[in-house]
């Protein structure tokens, strides 16, 4: 979807995408900030095939507590995804080295395998307070499965991790395997989940920030550290 702004500039934002909802209706949202003085817009919509796109109650709402519009100060949080034995290795290693503390969204059923995290590994990680989040049972594709299928896999990690972790742990974090969703699939993830992360690469900002839709930048070795600090 790009927003197309008289000012002469343009907004892009890289926002989820509603499946086909085959007569029944899908609630859709999203934020977007636009430049001062702007006096109208043009909103594209884009379909994946041919078809018919019906729209009913649209509506622009102020978007509220935006005085500053920005946050006061910028925040960080390191998450690692899937529960490779380097996450625990090297990333849980040097977060005890400077104090910090990340959120590892792991998939139970690659737990205790070659080249994954052990179950004693993920303890560890508990008891120095690192947080413990949700992928899915399998590291599947959320859109490619039938709403059974994800209901199981969600269900199913979760209910794996609480047993390591103990009843009164609260996994309720939760990254969609390879960034991948629609709203469909949120909406469902939001049933047993407080937040959902992507892999977009955006920045969350004041504007923006949707726990149903947090925003991740992947960091490797070659990110510069003048992107970080930014």
């Amino acid at each position: 979807v790009a927003f197309n702004l008289s000012s002469g500039s343009t907004q892009y934002a890289s926002l989820m995408s509603v499946p086909a909802s085959l007569g029944a209706w899908s609630l859709y949202n999203d934020n977007f900030v636009t430049p001062a003085g702007t006096t109208s817009m043009q909103i594209v919509l884009a379909t994946s095939g041919e078809g018919s796109v019906t729209l009913d109650n649209v509506k622009l709402t102020t978007l509220a507590n935006q005085s500053p519009v920005s946050f006061t100060q910028g925040m960080i949080s390191l998450t690692f995804d899937d529960g490779p034995a380097s996450a625990y290795t090297n990333g849980f290693n040097n977060l005890k080295t400077y104090g910090y503390k990340g959120t590892f969204y792991l998939n139970a059923g690659s737990l205790d395998t070659p080249s994954f995290m052990t179950t004693n590994q993920v303890l560890a990680l508990s008891a120095n307070g690192q947080e413990i989040g949700s992928h899915l049972y399998h590291h599947s594709d959320m859109v490619q499965m039938d709403n059974p299928t994800l209901l199981d896999e969600l269900t199913g990690n979760k209910s794996a991790l609480q047993e390591i972790l103990g009843s009164t742990y609260a996994v309720n974090s939760f990254a969609s395997p390879y960034g991948s969703f629609t709203s469909g699939t949120v909406d469902t993830v939001m049933q047993y989940q407080q937040s959902h992360r992507d892999t977009d690469g955006r920045f969350n900002t004041k504007a923006d920030f949707n726990t149903r839709q947090i925003h991740a930048k992947l960091v490797t070795a070659s990110t510069p550290l003048a992107d970080v600090k930014a």
